[in-house]
């Protein structure tokens, strides 16, 4: 496996925004925890809304930083259907960003099927 770093050449100045897909626990976490970590090494917000399963996941993995996390929220909290999913993220993001110039969000999608 080829370890790359979670924010690439990214440095805090600009937008970036990357999605993956994973098959197995460990693809997920090899990407996700060095992600949350630099946030939390750089004093970065970081907020993770995923489902239960990756939350698990993150949580035995991070340990006690864990608790570190701006937010750590079940993705089914926030799924409001298309739109107003949209706008609850964009409301939070925005007042995030009136008090912190960078953060860090990992959002895993609420799946409506199979």
């Amino acid at each position: 496996m080829t370890v790359v770093r979670p924010t690439g050449d990214w440095d805090g100045t600009g937008f970036a925004h990357e999605a993956f897909a994973f098959s197995a626990d460990q693809e997920l976490l090899d990407r996700l925890a060095p992600f949350v970590l630099e946030g939390l090494s750089r004093g970065e917000p970081v907020l993770v809304v995923a489902g239960a399963r990756v939350r698990t996941l993150l949580t035995e993995e991070l340990g006690a930083d864990v608790a570190r996390l701006t937010r750590f929220a079940a993705a089914e909290t926030w799924w409001r259907g298309g739109h107003p999913t949209l706008h609850a993220y964009d409301r939070e993001l925005r007042a995030l960003h009136a008090v912190a110039p960078s953060w860090r969000l990992a959002a895993e999608p609420t799946w409506l099927g199979p």
